[in-house]
């Protein structure tokens, strides 16, 4: 017997939908019953009744199907905040760009070198090498710190001519002749930079988030597995036996 009639409960229980395929169960045996088949009906009920009472329902299953659609969506929102970051950091380096292409050391025949620190004003050369692919010392876990920190370094150029304590001994201390205009319109842009730089920690907090919600989702899939095979096993074997019964009593 290929109990085609079941077919649709069988999908259910595959998808691990245990409360579609017992309500299916209990339409068929409506159905059955309906047409003239009072026992196969009352199999199926009782089989119904007593699986969904079972314990092994009881379990934390999921349907796979919504399983693979909140996957789907949380991947979804995954991209559109790494997009988000990803602009947020051009953006600034954009801006970084224009300025170092404007801006020099003047007077400054020995300006200070650094190694990687986050808190150091000026990471500019590590900047680049995070912008090329290198997380060696920048990572999305501190490039807010890291860029915000390069912003203050640039906000303290000064006009060729003028000088600064701010600014001894750096990598850069003034803007070149004539460019000083550029350099303002430049410098009016920082604010809304350190903003969009300030929202990166959240992001990434709100990163974390999906991450944990798609494993706690992916851990479903054994306990699915193995429900779903039980299901079906039982089910399999009950109606074997069912069959059997009739047959013997024909």
């Amino acid at each position: 017997m290929a109990h085609e009639e079941l077919q649709t409960v069988f999908e259910k229980i595959e998808d691990c939908d245990f409360d579609g395929a017992i309500n299916e169960m209990y339409q068929l045996a409506k159905t059955l019953s309906e047409n003239g088949q009072p026992e196969y009906s009352d199999f199926l009920a009782s089989f119904a009744s007593n699986s969904y009472q079972s314990n092994n329902l009881q379990q934390k299953t999921k349907p796979f199907s919504e399983i693979n659609l909140e996957l789907e969506l949380l991947n979804t929102k995954y991209r559109e905040l790494v997009q988000e970051i990803d602009s947020i950091i051009i953006t600034a380096f954009e801006h970084f760009k224009k300025i170092e292409a404007i801006a020099f050391a003047e007077n400054n025949p020995r300006p200070r070198f650094y190694g990687f620190n986050a808190s150091n004003s000026d990471n500019y050369k590590y900047i680049c090498q995070f912008i090329e692919g290198d997380e060696t010392h920048i990572s999305f876990y501190n490039v807010s710190e890291v860029f915000s920190n390069q912003l203050g370094f640039y906000a303290r150029l000064q006009p060729s001519g003028v000088k600064s304590f701010g600014n001894i001994g750096g990598r850069i201390t003034n803007i070149i002749p004539g460019q000083y205009w550029n350099y303002i319109e430049l410098y009016k842009k920082f604010n809304s930079i350190k903003s969009s730089l300030d929202k990166i920690p959240a992001i990434e907090l709100e990163i974390s988030q999906l991450q944990r919600k798609a494993n706690d989702l992916s851990g479903h899939y054994w306990i699915n597995d193995y429900s779903s095979s039980g299901f079906r096993e039982e089910l399999v074997k009950s109606l074997n036996l069912f069959q059997a019964k009739q047959f013997n009593n024909r």
